[in-house]
């Protein structure tokens, strides 16, 4: 649980989604681009870990929670060292590449300060947090590829990107559901929260069944509809999954989080091997 709750299993995945851009779009793309992608995104989970523990963080993440307590000073190490290298990092893109970035820092402050902005309205806050998410994710694994090897936009990029969207929002949605008793205790916003259970994981089936379409129809892209239609098949099977129906947070990041890693890296894989 090393890697998942030191934040590296985030930065990695990063990594392995921009590369998996660069290998559909054929991009170019330098070690710089990719240490960047990984360090910020290393620096902005680490950063989320280290602020005080709430009620929800122990009902929802237990097991998490006394890791990072725990080993604090670790954390706040890595967070730091990632902002530093991040930042030296950054001057290494070009000018829009550098505006990508600032976009997404934009759109995490957003997400970070959701609570605050919308703290009396908990319905808009808790449905405003995913897509949020998406957007976030969406931007640095498809928006700083393009941006950094200057490929031109075109209908095929603009479903893949919508894809990949749709992708990281169903996984936003994934954690709300594993969430929403410990938010629901400490008043924040879920999504998870508002409707029922039953709708909610038709909502999520809905959306991978979209993601499936797009994926097949526009994009053609494997790893792209065996993801999508794996959310598809644990919404609609959800029930007889006990490791998720049970909640626990590890099973979610293996269940919901690893295959983001390992579907798009073993494409990458594939594609290097000689016939």
């Amino acid at each position: 649980m090393f890697l998942f709750y030191t934040n590296l299993y985030a930065g990695l995945i990063a990594v392995v989604c921009a590369g998996f851009t660069a290998d559909v779009f054929a991009m170019q793309l330098d070690i710089f681009l990719y240490l960047f992608i990984f360090f910020s995104t290393l620096f902005v989970y680490s950063f989320d870990r280290t602020k005080e523990f709430s009620i929800a963080d122990q009902i929802n993440s237990p097991v998490r929670t006394a890791f990072l307590k725990r080993f604090r000073k670790l954390i706040f190490t890595i967070t730091w060292i990632s902002f530093v290298i991040g930042l030296a990092l950054f001057f290494f893109l070009n000018r829009a590449s550098m505006y990508a970035a600032g976009f997404a820092g934009i759109f995490t402050i957003i997400y970070f300060f959701l609570p605050s902005i919308m703290k009396k309205n908990l319905f808009i806050q808790g449905a405003m947090k995913p897509f949020v998410l998406g957007i976030t994710w969406t931007i640095i694994t498809v928006g700083l590829p393009v941006l950094h090897s200057r490929t031109e936009a075109d209908r095929h990029l603009l479903f893949f990107a919508l894809s990949m969207f749709l992708l990281f929002t169903t996984a936003g949605l994934w954690f709300d559901f594993r969430d929403r008793r410990g938010d629901s205790r400490d008043q924040k916003g879920n999504s998870a929260n508002f409707i029922s259970e039953k709708k909610f994981l038709i909502m999520i089936a809905l959306i991978s069944l979209s993601n499936l379409m797009i994926a097949s129809i526009y994009i053609k892209s494997i790893p792209l509809i065996l993801l999508s239609g794996y959310y598809l098949f644990i919404s609609i099977f959800y029930r007889e999954l006990k490791v998720l129906h049970e909640g626990d947070e590890r099973m979610y990041l293996v269940f919901i989080d690893l295959p983001l890693f390992f579907i798009p890296a073993a494409a990458q894989i594939v594609i290097t091997l000689p016939y």
